[in-house]
């Protein structure tokens, strides 16, 4: 498999959060652009490897997320990307 770009890794994990959503559409929340990029950048564009820390990241987000922190960007990436989760 071909390692992917920005705009790919946009469009999957879009894909990705449809799959739980009512109804389609093209928001990447609880994402931002950011923290697409970082993971990508951080799994070096490899889709198997960015799909599972995506899921990862949703899920450490369901545990921690409160008023203050409401969205999965590049810190929080930094913050809890392991590379024990690859």
């Amino acid at each position: 498999m071909q390692d992917f770009n920005n705009d790919q890794a946009k469009k999957i994990i879009t894909n990705y959060l449809n799959i739980a959503r009512d109804k389609e559409n093209e928001e990447l929340y609880p994402f931002d652009i950011s923290g697409v990029n970082k993971l990508n950048e951080l799994v070096e564009g490899n889709a198997r490897k960015f799909l599972k820390n995506g899921y990862f990241m949703v899920e450490k987000a369901l545990e921690i997320f409160d008023k203050k922190t409401t969205k999965i960007d590049a810190k929080f990436i930094v913050e809890h990307f392991s590379r024990d989760n690859i």
